[in-house]
């Protein structure tokens, strides 16, 4: 008699990734900023590209609204998981400490 093992079925544990870019363009710190975020998937395709004015802003708070636009985009369009790039290394920071 010949026995077959029962293979254990396949979850699909694919993951859509994507890369957000972030950045800030103040006028001075607090002044007129403002905020843009490029979002791409694991292709480096652009999925979304937004920029935003802000009237009042230090430079730290415009990083994490750009941030925080590009995470909303990703959750938005149903990505699983996300790389972030950006040159302000205190939002950096705390983006993986808190494991966002």
């Amino acid at each position: 008699m010949d026995k077959k093992r029962k293979q254990p079925a396949k979850k699909n544990h694919l993951l859509r990734q994507c890369i957000i870019e972030f950045d800030r363009f103040p006028k001075g710190n607090p002044r007129k900023a403002g905020a843009g975020v490029i979002v791409h998937d694991e292709n480096g395709d652009v999925i979304h590209q937004v920029s935003e004015g802000l009237e009042k802003a230090t430079s730290n708070e415009v990083e994490y609204r750009a941030l925080t636009r590009g995470l909303k985009c990703a959750l938005d369009d149903g990505f699983d998981g996300v790389r972030v790039r950006g040159d302000s290394k205190l939002v950096r920071k705390q983006f993986v400490i808190f494991n966002l």
